[in-house]
């Protein structure tokens, strides 16, 4: 903007208006690829993301007093 200020009235605004057009249609290419990964990465989550767990396993790290037994002995976390 401060180059097309710079310039002659008809120059200057058809730089500005090329510059802005450039702008949007790369924003636009952004999102459309955006977009499409997004799509194929939800879609790779459906298909690889295991479905035959049929009940809770609780880890340790989820049992009443883990954190405190893990703090306590540190060889544990191995």
């Amino acid at each position: 903007m401060v180059i097309a200020d710079q310039m002659p009235a008809p120059l200057g605004t058809a730089l500005l208006q090329a510059a802005d057009n450039a702008c949007s249609l790369g924003m636009t290419d952004v999102l459309r690829v955006s977009a499409v990964i997004m799509i194929a990465g939800a879609l790779l989550v459906g298909v690889f993301m295991p479905s035959g767990t049929t009940e809770f396993v609780p880890q340790r790290a989820t049992l009443p007093g883990a954190q405190t037994e893990l703090a306590l002995t540190p060889s544990a976390q191995r």
